[in-house]
């Protein structure tokens, strides 16, 4: 039987992306949010892509 108590939605995936002020490269990031647009889960990695941090969203859970 699955434990419907400790499920927590993630609904809502968000990719930023950030100027790094050191040599100017664009780094990105990956965050989701839970049902009430709480933020449960983040990368824990800045990306030089938007390519690998879709990937590692991809390995937390993120499905597009």
């Amino acid at each position: 039987m699955l434990d419907t108590d400790n499920i927590r939605m993630l609904l809502r995936w968000n990719f930023t992306s950030s100027r790094d002020a050191r040599d100017g490269s664009v780094r990105w990031k990956w965050r989701a949010y839970t049902r009430g647009e709480e933020p449960a889960r983040e990368s824990d990695t800045a990306f030089p892509n938007l390519s690998e941090c879709i990937a590692d969203a991809r390995r937390h859970g993120f499905v597009d």
